[in-house]
């Protein structure tokens, strides 16, 4: 293994990930608006006690359009992975997995981006953060294999994942008919305000359990819990206040349960 790899996979690892999370910690004590993107992000720019401060950061903004550069960065590094793996090992490896998920994102998001006729914003550290962990995740996998190839994914496996995606995608497809910022309501919906968070938790889980929970899926499976929690918590807060929603009737933020 060329000695730039070990040095960028120990930075990743050991340096990125957990300045990343205790990054997300202190804007989310300090500048929560840092956080927000699309519905949430405007009705902060209205609200925060934060935004004198970190003005200057915080009107560094992109449209929310930008989330397909994502998937595209993920689909051709995953596409790689794959080719690489079957040339170089001869396996199938979670990385056609997550080929599969992030195509599918890829064009769900395309679809969205051609309905929506008005973009929303999101800050740009968002969005560089998105490119930094969507390239993270890509290149820990190309790394794991040539240190330690791992055996083809089982078909079990492969039926779970694509249940899991086609799961998410039925959220989605119910999220992108609706009028823009109404509450979603069918499926896990009527138990979950961010029925689609949870499932895409789920998603990572499952690669990290295929994957017997190696550290290059750990350490993504935890990011996406954390920032994942942090949104649905956000969410969960603007159909509150927008919607003036009782207790009584308010749903939890991430898990399908009946109440909070």
């Amino acid at each position: 293994m060329p000695l730039l790899l070990d040095i960028l996979y120990y930075l990743i690892v050991y340096v990125s990930y957990p300045i990343g999370l205790l990054s997300v910690t202190i804007a989310l004590l300090v500048a929560p608006d840092l956080l927000q993107y699309g519905k949430t992000l405007y009705n902060h720019t209205k609200t925060s006690s934060y935004i004198n401060i970190f003005s200057s950061i915080y009107k560094l903004q992109v449209k929310r359009s930008w989330f397909i550069h994502f998937y595209y960065l993920s689909t051709v590094l995953s596409l790689f992975n794959v080719i690489y793996d079957h040339l170089y090992h001869n396996s199938i490896t979670i990385n056609s997995l997550y080929l599969i998920h992030s195509f599918r994102r890829l064009v769900e998001t395309n679809f969205q981006n051609r309905k929506s006729k008005n973009d929303s914003y999101m800050n740009l550290s968002h969005y560089l953060v998105g490119i930094w962990f969507y390239f993270n995740f890509n290149f820990l996998q190309f790394y794991k294999q040539e240190v330690n190839p791992k055996k083809s994914i089982k078909v079990f496996q492969f039926i779970v994942f694509i249940f899991l995606n086609g799961l998410q995608c039925v959220h989605h497809l119910h999220l992108q008919s609706l009028r823009k910022y109404t509450i979603p309501h069918r499926y896990l919906f009527n138990r979950s305000y961010c029925a689609h968070y949870f499932i895409e938790i789920l998603i990572y889980l499952s690669l990290m359990w295929f994957d017997n929970f190696s550290l290059e899926t750990v350490l993504p499976f935890i990011w996406t819990f954390f920032n994942l929690s942090v949104s649905a918590h956000n969410t969960k807060n603007w159909y509150i206040k927008k919607f003036e929603i009782k207790p009584k009737d308010q749903l939890h933020s991430l898990l399908p349960l009946y109440s909070i």
